[in-house]
């Protein structure tokens, strides 16, 4: 009896460290990048948070949607299309004045 106790305590003891060392607090986009970082991280590990590319927080218990970016994303897509095509025309205005100059 007292050897299927402490077999059970061991097999108890095995599982509760093998399942506390397969749970991170949080993860980032950044961590999933790094190679080394990943090394460490077992399979099934439960990540209670992580924080995606742009800056957004995934929580246990929070609802997803999939599909459609937010108005957020919408808009920094916009603005930087928007700044990309300043940037372009900025240039090809730099490029035909200086086709001028050098005409001249």
């Amino acid at each position: 009896m007292k050897k299927i106790i402490t077999l059970f305590t061991c097999t108890l003891l095995t599982i509760t460290s093998i399942n506390a060392q397969r749970e991170v607090d949080s993860l980032t986009y950044e961590n999933t990048q790094d190679i080394n970082f990943f090394k460490k991280i077992k399979n099934r590990t439960l990540v209670k948070k992580y924080k995606t590319v742009n800056e957004n927080v995934i929580k246990i218990g929070d609802t997803i949607v999939l599909g459609n970016p937010t108005s957020q994303e919408l808009i920094q897509k916009r603005i930087l299309l928007a700044m990309e095509i300043k940037l372009e025309v900025a240039y090809l205005k730099l490029e035909v004045h200086l086709k001028k100059l050098t005409n001249l």
